[in-house]
């Protein structure tokens, strides 16, 4: 569904769905087939977070529930997530000194979604990467 570069709110509801699948660990194994993970790094690289907001938001969350499985993180790893996560995470700091008033959507993604999957990703990538 990404591949049809769907916006406004076609890009929410394949990103909703998207992490409603990424729930359940029993599908991580769909998620290493085919390009998704490009798919939804390319996502969070392109897709602005001021009018898409709620598509990163569910976006950001279904990579947070990905990173619980290993195989995922290594991946994720080599596709630079890190560095995507982190520039959404600027982007959306930028937006918000650049107003006079701070847009609480980004605030979410940024305080309930990006820091938790930031996080996460580093410590599990780190533990990937001394293993190998």
């Amino acid at each position: 569904l990404f591949q049809f570069k769907v916006s406004g709110n076609n890009l929410t509801s394949v990103c909703k769905l998207v992490f409603k699948v990424s729930r359940n660990e029993k599908n991580d194994p769909q998620f290493l087939r085919g390009d998704i993970l490009d798919l939804l790094l390319e996502t969070v690289r392109n897709t602005d977070p001021v009018s898409s907001s709620e598509a990163l938001i569910y976006c950001v969350g279904a990579i947070k529930f990905m990173t619980g499985n290993t195989k995922i993180v290594k991946e994720l790893v080599k596709k630079d997530c890190i560095e995507a996560l982190a520039n959404l995470l600027i982007g959306i700091n930028k937006t918000n000194r650049e107003n006079s008033k701070p847009n609480d959507q980004l605030g979410h993604i940024l305080v309930q979604k990006a820091r938790g999957v930031v996080e996460e990703t580093i410590r599990k990538a780190r533990k990937t990467v001394s293993k190998i």
